[in-house]
Formats: structure tokens, C-alpha cells, sequence
């Protein structure tokens, strides 16, 4: 359900702005092919039991977006402002077709760190969170998950990249 409620965002987004470019990754919305552009994740989630064979998971959904302010503050708040306010307003309360609750606003934040607010790059966090219902799989079921996501890793789909002792992954 994760990955399906990210791609939903991504789809509203796309077809609400059509003229800001979504990226993969914060870091890819940071190059600013163009003057804006936005990333999106499932940040985090809890789970509440709601009986012995389900519970009830929270998501936290953080949108960043990106943009270069080549001309003033003034001019950051005129543009930037009514764009987090839009967002919020396109996906609050949306169930965006799934077996969601509705998608809740929580709030935003400057998150542009001094080098970025020095090259006149902006970047915002869009805070939003839902929540669903997690049912008790029987186990071949629950390897069927597991073997999907491992497979997408050890098939070339993502690439491990080592850093000291720690090993990532990353989409090729």
C-alpha cells in the first residue's frame, strides 16, 4: 500500500501541476532543470492493534518542494506560498481512489539549509498523513512480499553501493 499511496500523490500532483517537474529524490530536485520542481516519500508509519489480526497503520507523507528565487524575499513569498497552500489544498481529505483514510494536512517547513538559501534555492516540506488497516497474511503470502521486494534488489533493479561498512541501495 505504500508505494500505491506514493504513486497516487505523484499522479494528483502531476495532473494538478503539470508545469513542475516531480523528481525521484530531493537530491534530483535540487538540480532545478527548471525553476520548481518537487519530491515525495512515506516518511514514517505507526501501527495501533484494532483486533488480533489487524491493525491500524499511520503514514507520514512528506512532499519537498524545490525551487530557485532568482529575485527577492518578496518574491519567494509571492511564489512560493500560495504553491505549498495549493498542494495542501489538492490533497487534503483525498482518498486518491485507495482503501485510505482521507489524506490530513499537517503543516510545512523551510528545511533549505544556509548553502542553499546562499544559492537562492528554497526547499520546502509539505507535511500530510493517512492511515489504513493492515490484515494478518498467512505466510506463503507474506514470503510472496518479501520475495517481491528482494527480487527488485538482487535482479540489477538497484544497485548496492558501499560507503565503510554500510551497504545501501540504490534504483539504477
Amino acid at each position: 500500500m505504500l508505494a500505491e499511496i506514493e504513486d497516487a500523490i505523484i499522479a494528483k500532483l502531476k495532473e494538478a501541476m503539470p508545469a513542475v517537474d516531480y523528481a525521484d529524490s530531493v537530491s534530483k530536485a535540487a538540480d532545478l532543470h527548471g525553476k520548481i520542481s518537487y519530491a515525495l516519500a512515506v516518511v514514517s508509519g505507526s501501527a495501533e492493534p484494532i483486533s488480533m489480526t489487524s491493525v491500524k497503520q499511520t503514514v507520514q507523507i512528506s512532499i519537498w518542494v524545490v525551487f530557485k528565487n532568482f529575485r527577492s524575499d518578496s518574491a519567494r513569498r509571492e511564489g512560493i506560498f500560495p504553491i505549498l497552500e495549493g498542494i495542501a489544498q489538492q490533497l487534503f481529505r483525498q482518498k486518491l481512489g485507495l482503501d485510505i483514510n482521507p489524506i490530513m494536512y499537517s503543516g510545512f517547513a523551510d528545511v533549505s539549509t544556509d548553502e542553499e538559501r546562499l544559492a537562492r534555492i528554497g526547499v520546502y516540506q509539505i507535511n500530510l498523513s493517512t492511515q489504513y488497516e493492515i490484515h494478518k497474511l498467512d505466510d506463503e503470502d507474506a514470503a510472496d512480499l518479501l520475495s517481491v521486494g528482494i527480487s527488485y534488489y538482487l535482479d540489477g533493479a538497484a544497485e548496492p553501493i558501499v560507503s565503510g561498512e554500510q551497504v545501501t541501495l540504490q534504483e539504477s
